[in-house]
């Protein structure tokens, strides 16, 4: 029975029977486990989503334009179908060495390029008025439980994978309302696709070696110099560029920060020579401690690099062995493949999220770059500061700007406090997302003129990363060590901070007192307690709070 679930799903459109049957027969080996990263939960949710999406169902009336012929063309079950045939291809199947809990998550991982090979980038994406997304946003992940976080945020990245065509009509879609709370899903794509705000200091890495022959050279400093640092803001306060040339042995062409202007900058980069020679990868990756030692750390800016490169480089075991001590450092590298004759072996060694972090590129003309381009730019700007409790982050944003940082979540939990000398700020925050927002994020603290003592509790961490399995059971999502990212929002035109963190519930205990002080500081804890209610859930739960803050809200 497993030999013949494993070749329907291999073979037959009709995959839901190889999931019941592998669900029955072996409830408890790898195939189950496997399939419940698809089905269950995330999988569950997107399944869901396109089922009703794509067949009408209970949502017909609403969405007529979803009709029942894009099922006629077979694409939900083609869906099905990829997810089926990336985990049993997958060399982590047949490995005996894999765990349940590593073959579910690259079920997982396998989503996104299921769902955009299979329509999710034309026939969900585009809509009049983003009503299939606003739809999604209302009508399927409503509970904010830990996988419709998870679903949400693999929507939003998946976006930034369709074509800049998608990207574009998402962020020039002036009709869906992006100001409505129904369109809540839609402002958090948009968001994330359009990230000019977010400043970050970038170092380029050009592949100069005779292979790239000096026409290539020149096609790929012209794309560097006219598409790709158009697509950010380049300034001393926002993003900063440089650039490593590397052939036989790498220099610095162009020093960090150095340039500070667009068009200066462009120019500079369509300036740089062709050198030609070998490929010391392995050199240019251990010049880039040199060349980010500048670079904003202590602001919470986060240093990022692209490697563009079209062979293999002289050395490869020095070249795994340069990136990882570049990773080490807290440095986020994308590695650029051009052409067929890079090693993607060594594309995945030097990108600091492995294959994630690597882009493949066919050839130099203008168009395979501009493919890659809302990719690489959504990518660098959600990288994340790598920060130690304990290490002071200050600096400012201008209104809409900020910051990503991201801490090893401590056993005791940690305490966050910032002192704000101008302005007001909203930290949202996740222990699974990299870019929390309002639909993804675990928890969240405004300033509302004043400090923020805020403590993150090991309960908080407990609650946010446990999911309730299908059979009532509560099962824990995350590793042995855990990670909480932060997003420091800037709301007013001018906001500086200075963020401290230590380890364990060291707020500032509040006075004992009586009389009006406990009444004030009852109002208080109520206003608090409506701001964390609707953030994270979107409505008040209890009247009676309510009634309470109107009551005491007459005291002042």
């Amino acid at each position: 029975y497993f030999f013949l679930t494993l070749e329907e799903i291999r073979r037959s459109n009709n995959v839901m029977t190889g999931v019941l049957l592998a669900q029955d027969i072996y409830p408890n080996t790898l195939l189950p486990r496997a399939l419940a990263g698809m089905f269950k939960g995330t999988g569950k949710k997107w399944s869901i989503t396109f089922y009703r999406l794509l067949t009408g169902s209970n949502l017909a009336s609403q969405h007529e334009l979803l009709s029942l012929s894009l099922v006629k063309h077979g694409l939900l079950m083609l869906v099905y179908r990829c997810l089926m045939q990336s985990i049993v291809n997958s060399p982590r199947y047949n490995n005996v060495n894999t765990t349940c809990d590593q073959l579910e998550t690259f079920a997982f991982e396998s989503h996104p390029r299921c769902y955009i090979e299979n329509g999710f980038c034309t026939d969900i994406l585009l809509s009049d008025q983003c009503q299939n997304l606003v739809c999604i946003g209302n009508e399927i992940f409503t509970d904010r439980d830990f996988y419709s976080k998870q679903a949400i945020d693999q929507m939003t990245r998946t976006a930034a994978s369709c074509s800049s065509r998608i990207s574009t009509f998402l962020l020039d879609a002036r009709e869906c309302s992006l100001n409505s709370p129904d369109h809540a899903l839609v402002a958090a794509i948009r968001n994330y696709l359009d990230c000019n705000e977010r400043a970050f200091d970038f170092i380029i890495m050009l592949d100069s070696s005779g292979s790239i022959t000096s026409t290539n050279f020149e096609r790929m400093t012209n794309f560097v110099a006219n598409i790709l640092l158009s697509n950010f803001t380049i300034g001393p306060n926002d993003t900063r560029v440089g650039v490593i040339c590397f052939a036989s042995s790498p220099s610095i062409v162009i020093p960090l920060g150095s340039i500070n202007t667009y068009s200066q900058l462009a120019t500079a980069v369509r300036d740089i020579s062709y050198t030609s020679g070998g490929t010391n990868t392995a050199a240019a990756l251990d010049l880039l401690s040199t060349a980010f030692a500048t670079a904003r750390v202590s602001e919470g800016i986060p240093r990022v690099a692209a490697v563009f490169t079209d062979g293999m480089s002289n050395n490869a075991a020095a070249t795994v062995q340069s990136a990882q001590a570049v990773h080490d450092d807290g440095i986020t590298v994308f590695s650029f493949g051009i052409g067929t004759g890079v090693s993607n072996a060594e594309l995945i060694a030097i990108a600091s999220d492995g294959q994630q972090g690597v882009f493949t590129i066919s050839g130099f003309s203008s168009n395979t770059f501009q493919a890659v381009l809302i990719q690489l730019r959504v990518s660098t700007c959600a990288s994340s500061t790598e920060s130690e409790t304990g290490k002071e982050i200050a600096t400012t944003l201008p209104k809409g700007s900020s910051r990503l940082l991201v801490y090893v979540f401590p056993s005791m939990g940690m305490t966050l406090k910032i002192d704000i000398t101008v302005g007001n700020l909203v930290v949202r925050g996740s222990f699974t997302v990299q870019n929390p927002d309002v639909l993804t994020q675990d928890f969240s603290v405004m300033s509302n003129g004043n400090d923020i003592d805020y403590f993150i509790s090991p309960e908080l961490y407990i609650q946010s990363t446990t999911d309730d399995d299908d059979d009532g059971s509560r099962r824990r999502r995350q590793t042995s060590m855990p990670n909480v990212y932060l997003s420091i929002a800037g709301l007013n035109d001018i906001n500086s901070f200075a963020l401290n963190t230590t380890f364990g519930d060291t707020t500032s205990p509040r006075p004992d007192c009586s009389g009006i002080c406990k009444l004030k500081l009852l109002r208080m804890t109520c206003e608090e307690r409506f701001r964390r209610d609707d953030l994270n859930f979107g409505v008040i739960r209890s009247s009676h709070y309510l009634l309470t803050a109107a009551l005491i809200k007459m005291i002042g």
